[in-house]
């Protein structure tokens, strides 16, 4: 097996560098191609013979063999663009980066199809393919004027745009060498202009979060920086649909949903470890300098924990909030207004959905006598009483209740679990979140200078945004949470308006 590896391998070679040029490589129709015998061999068709050969060696069930024999029919591609051209007609260039065939496969199409673009992007370059067609006898001399040096490299990236879908659907491979090869063609094309960037950048975000492959994501930060100069409108319009699909890739790539994260520990040794999101360099480029993009990526982003918008079934829902809270978390924001906003944002939405959760949780646990007959939060009701015990499951009456039916209601009470958590996280990790401040914001307000620059307090504990829904056990001790946080943000809302009739009565007196 080794020597016919060996023999492909040279026999490629060959063909890469034979420069005679038969009517059946200029017209490269592939099916009139014929594997003469070696007596019968000569150097015209040595191109057309080894190709033969090599695609009854690409049919072969060795996965070694198949791969040697694509490399030695890349070199035919490289040296006779239309010869890939009538090979990808005939589907097989699909058949080979299908998911159908072995990820060994899959990286070496990919590695042959970027070197062949490399390769001819140098030739053009370098003035070889000038120097090459001027060269040509056959040419009149007005042919040769209006001719076009670099067909053969548009022809070649044409094929490979013709696969674009699925080259992106390999950036998502599970095989990390598929993936890194994937994003280095897609590279390829995108700086020879053969690539529309509005489809690449999605992808770029999604991999973002390959935090185990620092190549994979270093490459998808370059190419998105790149972007960012060029297009910062572009990458604003899709950021938070771009976080979502970073989400989504995390959650093909772990089977572990626990290991779904949307930030990085860069470690210190000298200092505590500093956690970062992994688009903070994308906010910080393209979207932090105006405080109107700010607050927009900021609403959509906090849309999602909104009712209408929790579309997901629960078992998807909570990682998906988890993750989306750790994005709001860790931005790196420079305007105290955002952070006050994201505080107001936060106020409105529980208490609209907030309310609306808690009366759809007593209606449901009436019956079963684990609620109140009334929706006072400052009265624990008994489900809330099994919460602070060390196994909640087992107290009385929890059989009675429906657990899939409390596992949808507690799936949307993780939201507004989540979002006072990160209320709580945010005025406490940035300085200059005042309670006074909070009650005199208003959304639109003038800049204030002296909110600018902000930064984060270090010495804070990290946010937490896992809610565990895996048994009943978790499923109360989340309620437990939900009724304890609504009966806080009831106690300051109450307080809040009381300081603010005191305040209009002394103004008034």
């Amino acid at each position: 097996r080794s020597n016919v590896h060996r023999a492909l391998s040279v026999l490629g070679h060959i063909c890469r560098f034979h420069n005679d040029e038969s009517p059946l490589m200029l017209n490269g129709d592939i099916s009139d191609f014929i594997a003469v015998s070696p007596s019968d061999l000569t150097w015209e068709s040595l191109p057309t013979s080894s190709f033969v050969l090599f695609q009854q060696y690409l049919e072969k069930l060795d996965n070694s063999t198949k791969c040697k024999a694509l490399r030695a029919m890349s070199a035919i591609f490289s040296a006779h663009p239309r010869i890939m051209l009538a090979f990808e007609q005939e589907g097989v260039l699909q058949d080979i980066m299908s998911d159908n065939v072995d990820p060994a496969l899959q990286l070496e199409s990919l590695q042959c199809w970027r070197e062949i673009l490399v390769t001819e992007e140098k030739r053009v370059e370098s003035g070889e393919a000038k120097r090459q067609m001027e060269s040509k006898t056959n040419l009149s001399t007005s042919e040769k004027v209006s001719g076009d040096q670099d067909g053969d490299a548009s022809l070649i990236g044409s094929v490979c745009i013709q696969h674009s879908p699925r080259l992106f659907q390999m950036t998502t491979s599970m095989d990390a060498k598929v993936r890194l090869h994937a994003i280095l063609l897609l590279e390829t094309l995108k700086r020879q202009g053969l690539l529309n960037p509005m489809e690449l950048v999605p992808v770029l975000f999604g991999l973002l979060g390959d935090l185990n492959e620092p190549q994979i994501r270093g490459t998808a930060l370059k190419l998105l920086t790149e972007e960012t100069e060029k297009r910062p409108n572009m990458i604003r319009q899709l950021l938070s649909e771009g976080i979502k699909t970073c989400y989504r890739f995390q959650k093909k790539l772990h089977k572990d949903i626990g290991s779904i994260t949307a930030v990085v520990t860069l470690k210190n040794p000298n200092e505590k470890d500093q956690i970062e999101c992994i688009f903070g360099q994308t906010f910080k480029d393209s979207i932090r300098s105006s405080r109107t993009h700010s607050i927009r990526v900021i609403k959509s982003l906090l849309n999602t924990f909104v009712g209408k918008n929790l579309v997901l079934p629960p078992v998807e829902r909570v990682p998906m909030l988890s993750f989306m809270s750790e994005v709001i978390a860790y931005l790196p924001y420079n305007h105290l207004s955002d952070v006050l906003f994201i505080a107001h944002k936060i106020s409105a939405i529980t208490s609209l959905e907030g309310n609306e959760i808690l009366t759809k949780m007593n209606s449901f646990l009436r019956p079963c006598g684990m609620a109140n007959d009334d929706s006072d939060l400052a009265e624990v009701d008994e489900l809330e009483k099994a919460s602070m015990t060390p196994n909640p499951s087992r107290a009385k009456g929890i059989k009675k209740i429906d657990p899939t039916k409390f596992s949808e209601l507690c799936s949307e009470a993780s939201a507004i679990v989540l979002l006072i958590r990160l209320s709580a996280f945010l005025c406490e990790g940035y300085t200059g979140v005042t309670n006074a401040r909070l009650r005199s914001f208003i959304p639109g307000e003038k800049e204030r200078i002296a909110d600018r620059g902000i930064t984060r307090v270090s010495s804070i504990s990290p946010f937490v945004s896992k809610i565990p829904m895996n048994d009943m056990n978790s499923l109360i001790l989340l309620y437990g949470e939900f009724k304890k946080q609504m009966r806080s943000f009831d106690s300051s809302s109450q307080q809040s308006s009381s300081d603010d009739e005191a305040k209009d009565k002394s103004d008034s007196e």
